[in-house]
């Protein structure tokens, strides 16, 4: 059932005639963007490099959308001898998408309004006839199949479909499906019901001509229930009910009008709908379902609503700096923007959005935490049990020693440093506060022991409830390291009390002597396949928190798996282990895990392959909450090679065997997998051609594109820009940097053209001479030397490598400084104080000042010789520009080669 909504979120109301004759609205788009060019830093200290952003395009509506209601009355019109014709008249579609039912799965998928297939819905809705299409073709071919309209049944008889007289195949060809093929104004549209396709012998016809409407739009909900949600409606809402209106900001620091999106989800969340932010099932957002937001060009971008869109940090903007977008807007008809919207989440031109809750789905899990765990010890095939049973957390309290008395212990994990510099902090000083609390628990091993214990060389992996494994090993166990301590279950905590309340609950926790267990005791204490990382900004951060599984249900005990790699190889080349598979496999929140069932029933657990090109494709390689894969690199089209190197293991030689696929094919496609498992155990080794560790498998594929023995993944082709690697990386935000170079750079690689792939928004690049105190501009054939301080614009984010020169006899860096200010360069990797890396000027600096290049602003100053805020122990930061003020001419002197 698809509903038409008035207003949002309130009772649902289907409006007479659905959406065959869609409002109005007149706009003006006279509008002309005002560009202000972008000034040059200054060279006074006081000031600032001054950036004057280019104004978004202002576009204002000259009238609200108004009305204006189409008659096109059902005809049923019999000549003599000639077909029944249903319909014949003009149908006017809005742009956006609709919600379509396919009949013979109950699965619903969103369809562009200006497709054969949108002719149809619409023509029905105002004509009172039920339509089906089955999505038989679907996985194959994205396209949906026409069987029965009304009366007329696909029973020996069936329907074709012509557009402007040109018969459309989408069986034969799928880019002319009828949900797929895209209309234009004033095409016709025809229907024919007959034994064939020939028009001359139909028995039914339907006549339509296409009066698109490029101002308005409707955007399709897909979840529990479908609805679709029409832009008056959707403007009617924003001006009669304010609660349900917001502003936020876009990632450029625009400001936008809305709605919040947990308004729009909580329309098809569950079956339950009302007036009020109640009508948002907060219990299944949080429990975790996929986000996916479709644009009107056809792509996607997804998420997961556990990153928490209860607020109003995620809107779906319909204004931009108080103008209505325009339809000839790229952004048109909305965009997702907010405070917690990254740039990579922010899909623009949104037409639909359908979340991961089907109708008829079962509630959502329980708040709470897991009130019991059943261990599971396995035999040495990983899969017949040799025993097991199931402990409550009362029967923990009660027969086993607690850990933490009678009040708690309070034990802490350790999150990601954010320090680039200071990945494993040993001093354990930086975002302690990741995982804190006050707990009591039991000891793993002691529940491990009720089924026989973990022989030496076993590992024990602990499942959440939904399917998320930690794992851990025999040492971890029965012979922790002190800096470890007893690895424990928490039951209770201080702030929630027992589980269920404890909703965190059961949970891993170390209790270490020091109370805290952090990067570096992770890395000194778990075996490497147990490590976590937390990736952001192309950085992989130890986090030991990300270790302290949650909700745990299940302990397996089981024989290790034989290790194995696989090579990624695009923009940037990654070498995913048999453990990091595993973890993302286990990440089902993500979308990362599903399984395939074969033609003989057996279950294959598996990662898309289209995810594992999204760590390759570009620099992203899996940024926490961002979009990894490329939808635009995939329709520009690029090769997927698959690789089995052969029995010799060596890429290149005869034996090899490959698949090659379009990125247009494999693009999302989630019936074209890489699996690990089949029926729950790792593949075979056995055989002439064994298929472990990976085979590549699914519906999508003929046998013969079923690669095993996967060692290799290459990406080809234009789109894919092959990103190089040096040995250090200067990070360019939006807008301008000051940054440098720490150490001499290799022949060939010395010069400013390693920043030609920086879109600078044609700004020059700028240092500053402080013996003749003025501004010079440089050219890529010049000379990028340690210390000195270079300004660069940058209109994005990005990132550019450094590859230093070899050791030699060469004399360390040094830069003659004038009275006054002078930029220069930072000339060593690691960060050390302003006192010392400036001790070559002696007493002839007074003030250093670095530049915010994310905030767009000076630092506090560092004054010589100062303390508190200004002082000269602050350090100074590879990569990074400084102004320094001299009292006297000196030279400044490398303190590093």
């Amino acid at each position: 059932m698809v509903c038409s909504l008035l207003v949002l979120p309130a009772a649902g109301e289907t409006l007479p005639g659905g959406n065959v004759s869609p409002g109005e609205s007149t706009v003006d788009t006279a509008g002309t963007p005002e560009v202000t060019e972008t000034e040059t830093p200054t060279v006074t200290p006081t000031e600032e490099p001054t950036a004057t952003p280019t104004e978004e395009p202002t576009v204002m509506p000259t009238e609200e959308p108004t009305e204006t209601p189409v008659t096109s009355p059902m005809q049923f019109q019999v000549s003599t001898g000639g077909p029944v014709s249903l319909f014949d008249g003009t149908v006017t579609l809005p742009m956006g998408a609709f919600p379509q039912e396919a009949s013979n799965s109950g699965k619903s998928y969103a369809v562009m309004n200006p497709t054969p297939l949108g002719v149809l819905h619409a023509v029905a809705e105002s004509e009172g006839w039920v339509y089906n299409v089955t999505d038989k073709k679907y996985s194959a071919k994205g396209i949906f199949l026409l069987d029965d309209v009304d009366s007329y049944l696909n029973d020996g008889e069936e329907w074709s479909c012509y557009v402007n007289d040109v018969l459309r195949d989408g069986f034969s060809k799928s880019d002319d499906g009828l949900n797929v093929l895209q209309l234009n104004d004033n095409d016709k549209v025809t229907f024919c019901y007959g034994a064939d396709s020939d028009l001359d012998s139909a028995t039914a016809i339907i006549n339509a001509t296409v009066d698109l409407d490029e101002d308005d739009w409707t955007l399709a909900l897909i979840g529990a229930r479908s609805v679709v949600l029409t832009r008056s409606d959707f403007e009617a809402t924003l001006t009669g009910m304010p609660s349900h209106k917001a502003t936020g900001p876009d990632h450029k620091s625009n400001t936008w009008e809305g709605m919040p999106l947990h308004y729009i989800i909580g329309a098809i969340d569950d079956e339950k709908y009302g007036k009020s932010s109640s009508a948002f099932n907060s219990d299944l957002a949080e429990a975790g379902y996929d986000i996916t937001l479709t644009s009107i060009d056809g792509s996607q971008t997804i998420f997961n609503s556990s990153v928490g869109i209860d607020g109003d940090g995620f809107i779906l903007g319909n204004k931009c700096e108080g103008a209505v977008l325009a339809s000839n807007d790229d952004r048109w008809p909305l965009r997702l923007v907010g405070s917690d919207v990254g740039s990579d989440l922010s899909a623009k031109g949104v037409v639909a959005i359908q979340i991961g809750v089907e109708a008829g789905s079962t509630p959502p899990p329980s708040k709470g935490g897991t009130t019991e765990i059943r261990v599971v010890k396995y035999a040495a095939d990983g899969k017949t049990i040799e025993n097991e049973t199931t402990v409550t957390y009362q029967q923990m309290e009660k027969d086993f020693t607690v850990y933490g008395g009678e009040n708690g212990v309070r034990l802490k994990f350790q999150g990601p440093t954010f320090d680039p510099n200071d990945i494993w902090n040993p001093a354990e000083d930086k975002n302690l506060g990741k995982v804190d609390e006050v707990v009591k628990g039991t000891a793993i091993k002691d529940l491990c022991d009720l089924v026989g214990g973990v022989p030496e060389g076993w590992e024990v992996q602990l499942a959440a409830s939904d399917g998320y494994k930690a794992k851990l090993n025999y040492t971890n166990l029965y012979a922790p390291l002190e800096r470890q301590g007893e690895a424990i279950v928490a039951w209770w905590t201080e702030r929630d009390g027992y589980v269920p309340g404890y909703s965190g609950g059961m949970r891993l926790f170390f209790n270490t002597t020091d109370g805290v267990f952090g990067a570096d005791d992770m890395r000194a204490c778990l075996a490497q396949d147990y490590w976590h990382y937390y990736s952001s900004g192309g950085i992989q951060y130890p986090s030991a928190a990300g270790v302290s599984n949650q909700k745990i249900a299940t302990i397996m005990i089981k024989i290790p798996r034989a290790d194995w790699n696989l090579t990624l190889t695009g923009a940037i080349t990654q070498t995913i282990t048999r453990s990091y598979f595993e973890s993302g496999k286990a990440c089902a929140m993500a979308g990362h895990d599903a399984t395939w069932t074969d033609n003989e029933s057996n279950v294959w657990s598996r990662m898309p392959l289209w995810l594992l090109c999204g760590y390759v494709d570009d620099m992203n390689s899996h940024d926490y909450g961002t979009n990894c894969f490329n939808d635009d690199l995939a329709d520009a089209g690029y090769n997927v090679t698959v690789i089995d190197y052969g029995p010799d293991g060596v890429k290149g030689t005869g034996d090899d065997f490959s698949a090659v696929f379009n990125s247009s094919f494999i693009k999302r496609n989630n019936n074209i997998v890489v699996a690990d498992e089949i029926d729950g155990a790792p593949l075979s080794k056995d055989g002439d051609k064994a298929p472990w560790p990976l085979r590549l498998v699914g519906s999508a594929l003929t046998k013969g594109q079923m690669v095993g023995s996967i060692d290799e993944i290459i990406l080809t082709g234009e789109p894919i820009v092959v990103v190089p690697t040096g040995d250090a990386t200067i990070s360019l935000e939006e807008g301008w940097n000051f940054v440098s170079t720490p150490k001499q750079l290799a022949d060939g690689k010395n010069t400013f053209a390693v920043f030609d792939t920086v879109d600078t928004a044609d700004q020059s690049i700028l240092i500053y001479d402080g013996l003749e105190q003025k501004w010079q501009i440089v050219v890529s054939a010049d000379s990028f030397r340690p210390l000195d301080g270079i300004w660069i614009y940058a209109d994005e984010a990005c990132t550019v490598p450094l590859t230093f020169a070899p050791g030699g006899p060469d004399l360390p860096p040094a830069k003659n400084l004038g009275r006054g200010w002078n930029a220069i360069g930072f000339s060593d990797t690691q960060p050390t104080s302003a006192a010392s890396t400036l001790l070559s000027l002696g007493n002839h600096w007074t003030t250093l000042i670095g530049f915010d290049a994310e905030a767009q602003q000076y630092d506090v100053s560092i004054i010589r010789s100062d303390r508190d805020s200004h002082s000269d122990e602050r350090t100074m930061e590879p990569m990074r520009g400084y102004w320094v003020y001299m009292t006297e001419a000196d030279t400044l002197a490398a303190i590093g080669a």
